[in-house]
């Protein structure tokens, strides 16, 4: 996104610059305030992802495997109790892609737990069969 902005930014000025030696000085200021718009849309967006993560209270149970070119990525995040489920799974979208985004090829399945009930209750050890 921070790239995004810049090259925004540097073709809104050449275009301004470009406008204005055909006489189109009036553009300067609509193409200003259309970046002014977007950087702050973008560090908004920048903000509020860098918040949810922060809204991950730990990460437990991590498992990694490979089979052939996949890697597999699991994982526990332990969310704030009071995290509404939209909120939730938009933290662990968040998470995956931010996986994704080091290792492209990955298998990535995400737990999603509440903190309050810490990594014991959260993650069941093996259960054994009796007969």
């Amino acid at each position: 996104m921070h790239y995004a902005t810049d090259l925004a930014t540097n073709a809104a000025t050449l275009t301004a610059l470009g406008l204005a030696s055909f006489g189109l000085h009036g553009l300067d200021p609509v193409f200003g305030l259309s970046i002014g718009i977007y950087v702050l849309y973008s560090a908004l967006r920048i903000g509020r992802e860098a918040v949810e993560l922060l809204l991950v209270r730990g990460v437990h149970g991590l498992r990694t495997r490979q089979s052939g070119q996949v890697i597999g990525i699991q994982l526990h995040i332990e969310l704030d109790d009071e995290l509404e489920l939209l909120q939730a799974h938009h933290i662990a979208v968040t998470v995956e892609q931010r996986i994704r985004d080091r290792w492209p090829h990955s298998d990535v399945i995400i737990h999603q737990d509440p903190a309050s009930l810490g990594v014991d209750e959260a993650e069941p050890g093996p259960t054994s069969a009796s007969s």
